[in-house]
């Protein structure tokens, strides 16, 4: 009798018996029921640079920023050719005019460097909301629809 309260024997064999069967189920519905999974890279820089609608993008961020980028060498070279008049005449001028000088060429100076932080901070901007529009584009379309616009183009 107790035996039978304990489980005995029998009782451990079956259990171990069970455990084992509900070890190999586990196991082996894990193969039959897995679906195999392909993973892919994809340089997506390459990609966009590549595609239909990547150079497209890439040519109105370069016409849009080109003019601005122009304003902004054309600035920089006046306040290097201000500098140098600066340093040539910094000697012969009166203390008030060379201090004059010297707060016109820190502003103008920072004014350039707000300019160019704003064009940098535009261009990363407008860059990230193509790439964005692009790939959202892309990827609301059927995979035979977005293979046409994804590709590379032969040339």
């Amino acid at each position: 009798m107790r035996d039978r309260h304990r489980g005995g024997e029998g009782g451990r064999s079956a259990r171990v018996a069970l455990g084992l069967m509900a070890l190999a189920l586990v196991l082996g519905a894990a193969p039959l029921g897995a679906v195999e999974q392909k993973i892919g890279v994809v340089d997506m820089q390459r990609a966009l640079n590549e595609c239909d609608a990547g150079k497209k993008a890439k040519d109105q961020v370069k016409a849009k920023f080109e003019r601005s980028q122009n304003q902004l060498k054309k600035q920089r070279e006046d306040l290097d050719r201000l500098k140098e008049d600066y340093e040539r005449k910094a000697t012969v001028l009166k203390d008030e005019e060379r201090r004059n000088l010297e707060k016109d060429l820190e502003s103008r100076g920072l004014e350039f460097k707000r300019k160019y932080e704003d064009f940098q901070r535009d261009l990363k901007e407008t860059d990230a909301e193509l790439t964005k529009s692009i790939v959202e584009e892309s990827c609301s379309r059927p995979p035979a629809a977005r293979s046409s616009t994804m590709t590379r183009r032969s040339t």
